[in-house]
């Protein structure tokens, strides 16, 4: 698989292999219908004091509601890039991105990750090491599946600047 960003108008995904490209159609999903654990940690409030409860309130009113539809919005942009997404000769599959959805990818693999994170029960300390689960088993092919998702992000970030 290769990252590249061929012209200042296209970023690009080539040689995604039918398993890559079966994690990256499940990116949008992954930060929908959120177990109670991933809501709040995607949805973390400002403030756990109960003296700043106001605060609270008020970022619950203003503030959450537009986070959700910036997500929905982000998934929506990187499913229609999804369906896009050709296969070419030998099964692999080719996928551009708008450079003005990096944005929105960048957001959705977060989603993402976050929402793995917390249904799977991955600590931040976990997260912070290198694999150490064994791919073939169910932990380890989530862990691969964060893995993929945070090389996208780090791609995303470095072409962009």
């Amino acid at each position: 698989m290769t990252f590249s960003r061929p012209n200042p108008k296209k970023l690009k995904i080539t040689g995604i292999s039918e398993f890559f490209a079966d994690m990256l159609r499940a990116l949008p999903e992954c930060g929908e219908n959120l177990c109670p654990d991933a809501e709040a940690r995607i949805f973390q409030l400002p403030t756990t004091d109960p003296a700043l409860e106001e605060l609270a309130c008020d970022w619950r009113v203003h503030v959450h509601e537009g986070l959700h539809e910036g997500f929905l919005a982000a998934r929506d942009a990187v499913r229609s890039d999804l369906r896009a997404m050709v296969a070419g000769d030998g099964g692999e599959a080719t996928l551009a991105i708008p450079p003005a959805h990096a944005e929105a990818w960048v957001n959705a693999t977060t989603q993402a990750r976050l929402a793995l994170a917390s249904a799977h029960g991955f600590t931040d300390e976990e997260l912070s090491r290198p694999m150490e689960t064994p791919v073939s088993t169910p932990r380890g092919m989530i862990r691969l599946q964060m893995d993929f998702y945070a090389a996208i992000q780090e791609w995303l970030l470095e072409a962009l600047d």
